[in-house]
């Protein structure tokens, strides 16, 4: 079951590059930076997620990232998850994250399993947000 929202961000794409094929498929590395919200506060996010492009047109994802909280506060993350092209320039990742944290207002982060939900567009934006699975 879903429960509240833990993270919601927005930023843009700020590097790619193409990896050499591995035995699932062609591999592009994605780099981004944005802005959100985490547990309510404001945070900035640097991630990198790896997507190999797969027989069936849809992308696997394996992320990992840091957000840093305008309280000082840090978290890393990973995740992985599957992204589905519209044809139109956007990807709809959907995806688990897994939390780390030893800030005292993040900390209970490291007990939460995020289901996410990202929507990145080939020009650029993108859009993130992620609810505590319970």
């Amino acid at each position: 079951m879903l429960g509240d929202v833990i993270f919601e961000m927005t930023g843009k794409k700020v590097g790619w590059r193409v990896l050499p094929p591995d035995e699932l498929g062609p591999r592009m590395e994605i780099s981004y930076q944005g802005t959100g919200k985490m547990l309510g506060v404001e945070t900035t996010e640097t991630g990198t997620y790896t997507a190999v492009a797969r027989p069936n047109g849809t992308f696997f994802a394996d992320a990992q990232g840091i957000s840093i909280a305008d309280n000082g506060g840090i978290i890393s993350w990973t995740g992985q998850g599957i992204g589905i092209p519209d044809g139109k320039g956007k990807v709809s990742y959907r995806g688990v994250i897994f939390f780390d944290s030893t800030s005292p207002t993040f900390s209970q982060l490291s007990t939460v399993t995020g289901i996410s939900e990202y929507e990145v567009n080939e020009d650029g934006p993108l859009f993130g947000k992620v609810w505590e699975w319970k």
